[in-house]
């Protein structure tokens, strides 16, 4: 359940925006403005945590071990530090990983006094609390329930909340019971789902459909006097969706911001295949054809305004275009005709070749619809492959940030 869109981005992260502030305030009452406040994490609690601290007007640092995270915190127009980095100076500290050894006992035992540390993410792994009271000479004080203070040796304090325990159940009371109505529809609407069609399933685990996912979202719609707009049949047909959804295929992610399909694929896979995966994986090519470079592809890309290479294999396709006869552009190519087509044409290329020898160019970007041979495709850089695949260039003389 927690793959599904209507819990992972909802409860996840609205839930955490609303709890976490609600569990400091009920656990410390501390002015949490001008703080300097570190979440370990940007994940979806991450983010929620990350948009609580901000709302109450905290300097907030994120620290993060995915580097997709850490440039979403960046473009975000946070810090993204390491712990060490901070680990003195900051007030409070908050866990969303749902990992472990996340702050240990070493570093608490660096933090300033009266820093605040708490955990929304997981269990009682993420903080070392097992760690914290094996250090000689600590003193755990209870402050009032679920708050204690530690106080080391050396006279400095922190306060841990919830014994390392989600803060957010510990101090207050969890989420709101609005965002939890889209977790308890989802479990509700996966059971329905098992008991009315048992012979469709088969004993593993399975993420919540997609058309239940959005049927969550729309029975929550009225309570915000949300107005849903109602695509038309030309725009359903252009995304390659149906009119009452899902509005997204089953096999896109979870994250409802990736990009949905587009109208460069033909409409008999437009239901079945991401627009990524016109880069194929090597176990998903035809040959040595990278399908991006599939004559019917590079023509549903460009039009007649692509190479001539690409010809003879375009006209079929063409003719597919008017008889409605459309199937995936990977069942329509004829890698060894590719192969003797670019052999053909090698006594033109000779020359260009011979010029670019020694540079860093691949053979198979040097013309349009040169296949693009296996392991170079991995390696070759991406920048220089858009830039020439959309612009004619060569990739020798193109830089890659261009």
């Amino acid at each position: 359940m927690n793959d599904s869109v209507t819990k992972s981005k909802f409860d996840n992260k609205y839930g955490i925006r609303h709890s976490l502030v609600d569990g400091l305030n009920r656990a410390t009452d501390v002015m949490l403005g001008g703080k300097l406040a570190v979440v370990c994490g940007f994940g979806d609690v991450g983010k929620g945590a990350v948009e609580s601290l901000r709302g109450q007007g905290a300097r907030v640092v994120v620290t993060e071990i995915d580097p997709i995270c850490a440039l979403q915190a960046a473009m975000e127009g946070l810090q993204v530090v390491q712990l060490e980095d901070v680990v003195e100076q900051a007030d409070i500290f908050i866990t969303t990983t749902g990992g472990t050894d996340i702050i240990m006992a070493e570093q608490m035992a660096r933090m300033k006094h009266n820093a605040i540390v708490a955990n929304v993410g997981h269990f009682d792994t993420e903080i070392d609390m097992a760690g914290l009271g094996r250090v000689p000479g600590i003193v755990k004080t209870e402050v009032k329930p679920q708050v204690h203070e530690w106080l080391f040796p050396d006279g400095h304090a922190i306060l841990v909340l919830s014994e390392g325990r989600l803060m957010n159940l510990g101090n207050a009371t969890g989420h709101p019971s609005f965002v939890m109505s889209n977790s308890f529809t989802n479990q509700t609407m996966a059971q329905i789902e098992l008991f009315t069609k048992p012979g469709e399933y088969e004993t593993k685990v399975y993420t919540l459909p997609k058309h239940l996912d959005e049927k969550v979202a729309r029975l929550h719609l009225d309570a915000l006097g949300v107005r849903l707009t109602t695509l038309t049949k030309k725009q359903a047909e252009y995304l390659g969706v149906d009119i009452e959804g899902p509005t997204r295929p089953s096999t896109t992610a979870t994250d409802p911001t990736l990009s949905r399909p587009g109208p460069h694929r033909t409409r008999a896979a437009s239901r079945n295949r991401l627009p990524g995966e016109a880069f194929a994986a090597p176990s998903q090519r035809r040959g040595d054809v990278p399908a991006l470079f599939h004559p019917p592809v590079l023509h549903r890309l460009f039009g007649d305004h692509g190479p001539a290479a690409v010809a003879p294999d375009h006209r079929r396709h063409d003719q597919a275009e008017h008889t409605g006869a459309h199937q995936d552009p990977a069942d329509d190519v004829d890698v060894d005709a590719a192969k003797a087509r670019v052999d053909r044409e090698g006594e033109d290329r000779a020359d260009r070749d011979q010029e670019h020898a020694g540079s860093d160019t691949h053979e198979g970007l040097l013309d349009w619809g040169t296949p693009l041979t296996y392991p170079t495709w991995p390696y070759v850089e991406p920048g220089r492959i858009a830039n020439h695949v959309l612009f004619g260039g060569n990739p020798a003389t193109i830089p890659a940030s261009r």
